[in-house]
This record gives C-alpha cells, sequence and structure tokens, in this order.
C-alpha cells in the first residue's frame, strides 16, 4: 500500500501466509501487526496480499510494507508490568505450549523498536542497620508524562516524595534490588531504570 493505493504484488506468492506488517496511517500514527497462519485447527489460516491489504487499509493506513513472514512471523512484546520479553502471536513453526513457554524460532532479522526511559539520577544515603533512604531525581523524563512515582524494593511500591524515600524494616547484610514505575490506571508500569 502506498498513499493509500495497493501496489502490484507478486503473483508468484498468491497464497495465505502467515505475515508481518508494518506502516503509517493516515493521521501520522506507526503500526506493527502480525497475521498468524498455518494453524488451520485453530484457525488461524494467514492472509493473502490482497487480503492484507485490506487489513491494513481498514485501520487506517497510508503506506504498509510488508516484511519477512512465514514461519519468521513473530512479535516480542516488553511486558510494563512484569519486564519479561513476551510473545505475543502464535509463530507457526512451534506448538503453542513452547510459544507460551517463550520459545520461538531464531530469525536472523529484526525491527525492534525501542522507546527511552527516563534518566533519573540515584543515590542511596542514611544507610542504618534496617533502613535505608533513595534519593531520586528526574533528569530527563524523555517523553514520559507522569506525576507520581514509587520505587519497588523487596515486592513493596514506594510513592517518591519530593525526590526521596526512606524505607525501613529491612535485614541488615541483605541485597535489595530496586526498579521505578509510574501508575496509570491503578496498574504500576515500569519506568525501565
Amino acid at each position: 500500500l502506498a498513499n493509500n493505493v495497493a501496489q502490484p504484488v507478486d503473483t508468484s506468492n498468491q497464497y495465505r501466509h502467515p505475515r508481518t506488517v508494518m506502516g503509517k496511517t493516515n493521521d501520522g500514527g506507526f503500526f506493527l501487526g502480525t497475521i498468524d497462519g498455518r494453524r488451520f485447527d485453530s484457525g488461524m489460516h494467514g492472509v493473502d496480499f490482497v487480503e492484507m491489504t485490506a487489513m491494513v487499509s481498514s485501520i487506517g493506513a497510508k503506506d504498509a510494507f510488508n516484511l519477512d513472514g512465514g514461519g519468521s512471523t513473530t512479535m516480542i512484546i516488553r511486558n510494563d508490568v512484569t519486564s519479561n520479553w513476551d510473545i505475543v502471536n502464535y509463530p507457526s513453526d512451534y506448538s503453542l505450549s513452547q510459544i507460551e513457554n517463550g520459545v520461538a524460532r531464531m530469525v536472523p532479522n529484526a525491527l525492534l523498536i525501542v522507546i527511552p526511559v527516563p534518566q533519573i539520577e540515584v543515590n542511596v544515603s542514611n544507610i542504618l542497620q534496617n533502613q535505608l533512604t533513595i534519593n531520586a531525581d528526574i533528569v530527563d523524563y524523555n517523553g514520559f508524562n507522569f506525576d507520581d512515582w514509587y520505587v519497588k524494593i523487596d515486592n513493596h511500591f514506594h510513592k517518591i516524595l519530593d525526590g526521596s524515600i526512606t524505607v525501613s524494616h529491612l535485614l541488615p547484610n541483605t541485597i535489595y534490588p530496586y526498579e521505578f514505575f509510574y501508575k496509570e490506571d491503578e496498574q504500576y508500569i515500569s519506568l525501565g531504570v
């Protein structure tokens, strides 16, 4: 699809297969998509190029590009809650149980979308036997927009007020990893830091 016009297709490949597509919408947005296929028992047949063009046109695509498809069609997204990388489609070369366990075909090419995380300066002070204070300052929001933010320590979320939080009831001689979050719709979202 180019400038809202369907383009000539490769007539040697008119069959339904899994597809990977990316493009730009008429309102300036961007999209990535996968269409699962070769899983006939699950109703996932894939699409041919004409069907794919109709699908992306229906979501307002202005331009769309067919990428590597077939068994290579895999979409992986970082889960903001768990920080794990989740396979969010059903690649055709593996069983559903393998996919649910994070197993996928190795593909030597990829399109990676990276969203910069906020830059946070952190230092720890007032370290006592069972408590410490975390001082944190957001140097650059990098496009994020939030007022309240939190640090997760020992599986507990602590709201950062005026750039610091004192955490108590800690065990001596214990390492406590921490991570920063913000809250959206009552859900904690990792800031990736």
